[in-house]
């Protein structure tokens, strides 16, 4: 991979200048992202989709993309609340949403989510909020008020 890593870095251990700390400073950053990924998806990334991921958190330092000077720029670790996990791991990965009959609160692969109704029973049949799945599971959802239909579209 090419990028740039911080120099004349002041630390307890002493000044780290050059390109000497690039690696260390870049595989600890890129084993945070893994350890993320192991948390919220149960695997590392593959090294394609760390090295995408890589990229769309890199900030352009000299010409935007990739140049000559700077590779595709400086690495920052973004907020983990914004990272969009399924940009990076496809539509293969399996969701899981738990649901808890007259709760508001979701789990959507270990995230609480407040619901606008909860889950139901009425007449022995489970009602479920079929907005919030469908679109938990990358769905549009559509509410045609004049034949009453709902349509789902992946």
């Amino acid at each position: 991979m090419d990028f740039v890593s911080i120099t004349n870095m002041d630390t307890e251990f002493g000044k780290f200048s050059g390109t000497s700390c690039a690696t260390p400073v870049l595989q600890g950053m890129a084993m945070l992202v893994q350890e993320f990924f192991i948390k919220k998806i149960g695997r590392k990334l593959s090294n394609a989709e760390l090295f995408e991921f890589i990229k769309d958190n890199s900030v352009d330092l000299d010409a935007e993309g990739h140049d000559k000077n700077t590779g595709y720029g400086l690495f920052v670790l973004p907020d983990p609340a914004k990272i969009d996990i399924y940009k990076y791991v496809g539509d293969s990965m399996e969701k899981k949403i738990v649901l808890k009959i007259d709760n508001k609160v979701a789990l959507v692969d270990g995230e609480e989510k407040i619901l606008d109704v909860p889950p139901t029973i009425i007449n022995n049949r489970t009602m479920l909020p079929i907005r919030f799945i469908a679109e938990e599971l990358g769905c549009k959802v559509e509410w045609k008020e004049a034949t009453r239909e709902v349509i789902i579209q992946k």
